[in-house]
């Protein structure tokens, strides 16, 4: 009989975080699993504590040979290993809590709906639990407007990035078929999200049954120039198919491209130029402050601007340590 859940985990020279990922994969309510975990070339002893965990647990298998170095590739080999009918990808920092996967995949069996998720608390490196942070995540994905169940507009979910690809559980033919299209960089989770809410319905399980670890090293906190422009790339191709899901889109598009303006302004003006053209291209009478900031310093001189835009990036980060 083929295993209901597929719990996939990519992993790579994160021994300390994957012992408790990988035991709160085994520790499932949920019955008839498999765990399939894929080192992306670790220097540790991560194949050596896989493999002996593999020795007690038969549902745990090791994959080694993923032919495409890379997170999302890491990711996307796996998926094309789920044999269950479901699938659920960990992060190997991240836990789940025992009934996640129970919870969710009852969701699937609903044939309408594709992909079930989720809330999540946020812990620190040291698994402490930061409920200040945990509080300021649900508010900004609007976790509060989404009525719990199963929803026929799962992209307005997905717009406001509440599928974070930790809290979902797939159904595994949807997530084989689609893929990760890697065009999108970091913002490939994102992009399968919307692509699998256009052609299905989404579900929602308020409760919290997934612990997300922040710390420095975790991909979703890389706040990088090429991040912003994948994200940007999401936007632009998706159209949301109501009203209220193209209002979220352009909300999230046009704070993108403000941040992208600001980003570039001092090392990259043309850019700088193109993302505010493109922002005014939408904005009607809404102004960013970044894109106001970022059009003001465009009329200083290169040096200046370069030093007034670091003096200003420095005094924001040293006001966020404060308040931290």
């Amino acid at each position: 009989m083929p295993p209901r859940l597929s719990i996939l985990i990519p992993t790579r020279n994160r021994l300390d975080f994957l012992k408790e990922s990988l035991a709160s994969a085994q520790a499932q309510t949920m019955e008839n699993i498999e765990i399939l975990v894929s080192d992306d070339g670790s220097s540790d002893e991560t194949v050596h504590h896989v493999r002996n965990v593999s020795a007690i647990d038969p549902r745990v298998r090791l994959l080694t040979d993923n032919p495409a170095p890379g997170a999302f590739e890491n990711i996307g080999y796996l998926i094309a290993h789920a044999s269950a009918g479901a699938v659920a990808i960990l992060g190997d920092d991240d836990v789940l809590l025992p009934a996640f996967g129970e919870r969710l995949v009852h969701a699937l069996d609903d044939r309408r709906v594709d992909v079930a998720y989720s809330l999540f608390e946020v812990i620190a490196e040291d698994g402490r639990p930061l409920p200040r942070q945990t509080a300021k995540l649900r508010r900004h994905h609007r976790y509060a407007a989404t009525p719990p169940g199963r929803s026929t507009d799962g992209t307005r979910a997905a717009l406001t990035g509440q599928l974070w690809l930790g809290s979902c559980v797939y159904r595994t033919e949807v997530i084989q078929r689609l893929g990760l299209d890697l065009t999108f960089g970091s913002a490939a989770d994102w992009d399968l999200a919307l692509r699998a809410t256009e052609q299905g319905a989404s579900f929602f399980v308020p409760e919290v049954l997934w612990l997300y670890r922040d710390h420095r090293g975790t991909i979703s906190r890389a706040a990088s120039a090429r991040a912003t422009a994948s994200a940007i790339s999401v936007l632009e191709r998706h159209r949301a198919p109501t009203p209220e899901g193209e209002r979220i889109r352009l909300d999230r598009l046009r704070v993108l491209l403000a941040m992208q303006a600001w980003k570039s302004v001092a090392t990259d003006p043309h850019l700088a130029i193109d993302s505010m053209r493109r922002y005014d291209a939408i904005a009607g009478r809404r102004l960013e402050p970044r894109r106001l900031l970022a059009a003001l310093l465009l009329r200083l001189p290169t040096r200046l601007r370069v030093r007034v835009h670091d003096a200003f990036v420095a005094t924001v980060a040293r006001s966020r340590e404060f308040r931290s």
